[in-house]
């Protein structure tokens, strides 16, 4: 059996053969998946709205329920993203009486972008959830680009500072303490915390090491530990790798980055440069066997 989804929405045709989804604004064209999955790296709406689907739940909501299908458990347990094609996308695993269902849905620079793997829930044998940190090299030599570019252009403006010994003193102090707070405070947007820190760094008398006083040694220090911490969060991302094992012959599938252009092989996969943990990643890790497992004997699941 082969199963087919809509192009613009990624819902099931109904017995006509069209979408289901009434609020589609294109009610015909499908793309076909392979048996019992939706495999299209990324298949996306031109329409260029942002996909609203943030909290909603895969079956119903967003796309047709089987016959006598419910809802059992739903993870928001992925986030991915391609900074350099301005594409985000929030990854939701479902598990109902029927179906284990992945789908992405976010957004890009031209248009909404979804992905979608599903699979019959008495064919899954088993599923496995990696969460680790890995060096992001592209990452890494953009970042280094950016701290030169930066200190080429503001560390000559800085550096007439310390001609005057005290005010030399006082602003490296007050950039020590700039640089503590600015780190904290801007904890959550790991981006504009490095571009922030890059400009501090570059204000630091580095051009004359030898001469400077006590004070300003330690401020250099603060401001150095601020700056290389923000920098190696960058550099070390978070990475989450699903791989769900079928039973017979089918290959497995697994959720995770596309292969960087340094990488011997060039899968796809996702079709996103970073696949990262979600909201619920560590609680799917703790459950997400066990719920299946007693949705395969029982058809149900009752909460412990």
């Amino acid at each position: 059996m082969e199963m087919q989804f809509c192009s613009e929405c990624g819902s099931a045709p109904d017995e006509h053969g069209v979408c289901s989804n009434k609020a589609c604004k294109t009610r015909h064209p499908y793309r076909k998946g392979q048996t019992k999955t939706s495999h299209d790296p990324q298949f996306a709406s031109t329409s260029g709205k942002k996909f609203t689907e943030k909290g909603k739940k895969i079956v119903p909501d967003c796309i047709q329920a089987d016959k006598d299908e419910v809802h059992i458990k739903q993870y928001d347990i992925a986030r991915l993203q391609t900074l350099i094609k301005g594409a985000r996308a929030e990854g939701r695993l479902q598990v109902t009486n029927k179906r284990l269902i992945f789908r992405a849905s976010g957004f890009s620079v031209v248009g909404a972008t979804s992905l979608q793997h599903e699979f019959s829930i008495e064919e899954i044998a088993g599923i496995e959830i990696r969460k680790e940190a890995r060096i992001n090299g592209l990452t890494t030599i953009l970042l280094i680009l950016l701290l030169y570019a930066v200190q080429s252009i503001l560390n000559p403006i800085f550096s007439a500072v310390y001609n005057y010994k005290l005010l030399g003193t006082i602003f490296t102090l007050l950039l020590a303490a700039a640089a503590a707070f600015l780190f904290f405070l801007f904890s959550k947007q790991p981006i504009l915390r490095y571009i922030i820190l890059c400009v501090i760094f570059s204000g630091l008398p580095l051009s004359s090491l030898r001469s400077i006083n006590n004070l300003q040694s330690v401020s250099l220090i603060v401001v150095a530990v601020f700056f290389f911490i923000s920098m190696l969060y960058m550099v070390f991302a978070p990475n989450l790798v699903i791989r769900i094992l079928t039973k017979g012959g089918t290959p497995s599938v697994e959720i995770r980055r596309k292969d960087s252009i340094f990488s011997f092989q060039h899968n796809e996969y996702t079709g996103f440069a970073q696949v990262m943990p979600g909201p619920d990643t560590d609680l799917a890790m703790k459950e997400l066997g066990a719920v299946i497992r007693e949705v395969q004997q029982t058809g149900t699941y009752n909460e412990k």
